[in-house]
């Protein structure tokens, strides 16, 4: 396959990503311990190619292993914590990818990302890891360890290039406008265009040629929506997408402040996600699930002209802190409701009835270690009473 036989062999053989492989290399050559890197781009963008191609640069032995194959945390532990702790077979050095980071999924795989996190802080070797999609619930503990680098979707004119280098070295005279056709089909995946170009040569018609489906990034569907005004693009923004209503709603949430400055554009942005929540409402309801069309209409077409003009200008957009707040508080009340939910199996009521009653008015008493101890309350307990 052309896709094997021309991928890089060093960091001169890559198209496209410049600084990343500046900042990946300088990363393994200087690495210091308790530190990772998590390369985040589609599929098909070479970030497993540029492991491979540095490593084989600077004379490293590299242990590539797919997430998916390790998915829980014992199995994690006995197939990277080893790897961490063993020296290199050629004793020339080694760095660690571990592929794919965003495929556990499950319940299988629980703990399995926590973790990885873990055995980050005691590696010894430089550890690098790749997803697709960084911003999935279970990867923050993971994120946090990190330090993240995006590979960047070539242009079509970058991926053209690359056609033009593998038919010049097959000795291939294709035309310039096929080879755009080709770059335009694979939407930014090398792998996808290479595979499409030795298809050509072997003789298929280009009509015959599939043009890559691909799943779209919440990023990209947000600056669709919160850059543009053109309402055919914005009405089918979050159509490629793996995510529910409901989050692309956190989403804009946290993201329409950053873009829309305007105080009128960020009233009429707003009042548009309250009317998608409205349909929202009526769903959960009645269970009328063709209201769903209204609710991407005002998350799309609706909150992308309710600007009068374009904002222009690069603007970080970051997923929902909604989430991790609500998360926080019930870590806060966790204590707190251990202890109401013991009061309430002593006292033969209701958790929620202690809680509303009785609470406020035990926690002074219940420092007494005796009557503590009889309701069945730990240190700990006694410890967050006496705060």
């Amino acid at each position: 396959m052309w896709s094997e036989k021309y991928k890089p062999k060093n960091s001169g053989e890559i198209f496209g990503a410049g600084q990343v492989v500046e900042r990946l290399k300088d990363f393994i050559v200087k690495y210091k311990k308790g530190t990772a890197i998590m390369l985040c781009g589609k599929s098909g963008v070479g970030k497993t190619c540029l492991v491979h191609a540095l490593a084989k640069e600077l004379g490293l032995e590299i242990l590539e292993i797919n997430a998916s194959d390790v998915r829980n945390k014992e199995q994690i532990n006995s197939v990277v914590g080893n790897s961490m702790r063993q020296m290199s077979l050629f004793s020339k050095g080694k760095v660690i990818l571990v592929d794919e980071i965003d495929g556990l999924s499950g319940m299988e795989d629980r703990g399995g990302a926590s973790e990885l996190a873990g055995l980050i802080k005691g590696s010894c070797f430089p550890m690098i890891l790749t997803a697709n999609d960084p911003y999935q619930t279970k990867l923050k503990d993971l994120k946090s360890k990190c330090e993240i680098l995006e590979v960047k979707t070539p242009s079509y004119l970058t991926v053209k290039n690359l056609l033009k280098h593998v038919s010049d070295k097959e000795g291939l005279r294709i035309s310039d406008d096929l080879l755009k056709d080709l770059a335009l089909r694979a939407d930014g995946d090398f792998r996808t265009a290479i595979i499409s170009l030795q298809s050509l040569a072997a003789g298929a018609e280009i009509s015959n040629i599939d043009q890559k489906e691909t799943r779209g990034n919440i990023m990209d569907s947000l600056r669709l929506v919160l850059k543009g005004k053109n309402t055919e693009n914005v009405l089918g923004a979050y159509d490629n997408i793996d995510m529910d209503y409901g989050d692309v709603m956190l989403w804009l949430e946290e993201n329409i402040p950053k873009e829309y400055k305007n105080a009128e554009d960020l009233a009429q942005a707003f009042e548009m996600l309250s009317r998608a929540d409205v349909f929202n409402g009526r769903i959960s309801r009645w269970q009328y699930w063709r209201f769903l069309a209204y609710i991407y209409d005002y998350l799309g077409a609706g909150v992308a002209l309710a600007k009068k003009e374009k904002y222009q200008g690069f603007t970080a957009y970051g997923p929902s802190r909604r989430i991790l707040k609500l998360w926080q508080a019930k870590m806060r009340h966790a204590k707190r409701d251990s202890i109401a939910l013991k009061i309430a199996s002593y006292t033969h009521c209701s958790k929620k009835r202690v809680l509303q009653d009785s609470y406020p008015y035990l926690k002074n008493a219940l420092t007494n270690s005796d009557l503590a101890l009889e309701v069945g309350l730990d240190q700990d307990e006694i410890n967050f009473l006496k705060q």
